[in-house]
């Protein structure tokens, strides 16, 4: 009978080992999609600014351009 205890709290053993090793597993494949992501939002953050900047830049040079001709226009 200890004998075959000493299998089953083995094989109990192992088992909760391999379950272990599988969440690990798990737990980095799902930290590395996140790096990933973290990056994709990053990038496209980077990206609207800058074109926001550029719509800003735009902006003011539309508005320069209209302040120009009206004073054209009065002169």
């Amino acid at each position: 009978m200890p004998g075959q205890e000493m299998r089953q709290t083995r094989l109990r053993l192992y088992n909760a080992w391999s379950v272990l090793r599988h969440i690990r597993l798990k737990l980095y494949i799902a930290s590395t999609r996140l790096r990933q992501i973290k990056l994709r939002l990053c990038n496209a953050w980077k990206r609207l600014r800058q074109t926001g900047l550029r719509l800003c830049n735009d902006y003011t040079r539309l508005r320069q351009t209209i302040q120009c001709l009206d004073k054209a226009e009065t002169d």
